[in-house]
């Protein structure tokens, strides 16, 4: 009985902390206009790390894509508990440089929401051939 207990509250506080990084980065204020179902056929690249706003930073568990129209995020199976997908259209994004860390040193911004912008490397970047 005692390790289904301890199972329960390790399920819970995984739970809860994947819940509470995805609101407090953004990521739910973005999908509720970004969000998507479909598959996207552009690049993408998975294991991504990133550091959103000043605080969030996901260590390998995204996957970013692009093509011609659009950006897309989404976060691999296992720690999409509270994410859905984003598609969000290119004319909505800047790209900037950015002086964070060493490693994160391109700025993607959402025009539509000033507050929420995430950081990649440079790396990152040129694999899915975003110009800074």
């Amino acid at each position: 009985m005692e390790h289904l207990v301890l199972s329960l509250i390790f399920v819970i506080g995984f739970c809860s902390v994947f819940y509470f990084a995805n609101r407090s980065c953004g990521w739910h204020e973005l999908a509720k206009a970004y969000a998507t179902e479909k598959e996207f056929d552009g690049k993408k690249t998975s294991g991504v790390s990133a550091c959103f706003g000043e605080h969030s930073y996901y260590n390998g568990i995204l996957v970013l894509g692009k093509d011609n129209d659009h950006l897309y995020l989404s976060q691999l199976f296992f720690f999409k508990i509270f994410c859905t997908d984003l598609l969000i259209p290119l004319e909505n994004v800047s790209v900037s440089k950015a002086s964070f860390f060493k490693i994160f040193r391109v700025k993607i911004a959402i025009r539509t929401h000033p507050d929420i912008f995430f950081r990649i490397s440079i790396s990152t970047a040129r694999k899915l051939g975003i110009e800074v």
